[in-house]
């Protein structure tokens, strides 16, 4: 394993109404090969900077991605929070906050998506356990709709 991240996709835009908080855990090997460990995801407001920090803890990530278009420094702000919760609960057991790395989505999740698409099809993302509600997403979203959980690899080069 080259690197574990835990990716959020916070609710947000123009619809939030049954929207979904996507906070999934992936691996990179040394071959770029992508494997989704984990799918946390689901409706859970501000609280998705626990599910990102446990998630984290529990995968031993090295950084939380975070989108950042829908409130500027709040997503940093709720994994930080987040974090320090987990510290004062002795359940970070003295270890260091992972990195947040924030990315800006410039276009629309179709077109975010494209590339997901074509690593999938190329054979280099897998799946290590089973996640039907991510794959049923994944295979039924389509533009127009409101937003899935898909995973939307973040770039983190």
């Amino acid at each position: 394993m080259a690197r574990i991240i835990v990716a959020v996709d916070p609710a947000g835009g123009e619809s939030t109404i049954g929207d979904e908080t996507g906070v999934i855990g992936v691996d990179r090997d040394f071959d770029r090969q992508l494997y989704v460990l984990a799918d946390r995801s689901g409706s859970m407001g501000a609280n998705w900077g626990l599910a990102a920090c446990r998630l984290a803890l529990e995968l031993k990530a090295d950084a939380i991605v975070v989108e950042k278009n829908y409130g500027g420094d709040m997503a940093r702000q709720i994994v930080t929070q987040a974090w320090e919760q987990l510290r004062r609960e002795s359940v970070t057991k003295g270890l260091l906050m992972p990195m947040i790395l924030e990315v800006t989505a410039k276009v629309g999740k179709r077109l975010r998506a494209a590339p997901v698409a074509q690593l999938y099809e190329q054979q280099l993302v897998h799946h290590v356990g089973e996640y039907p509600d991510l794959e049923g997403q994944m295979v039924t979203w389509v533009e127009g709709m409101d937003s899935p959980t898909a995973w939307t690899p973040p770039s983190t080069d």
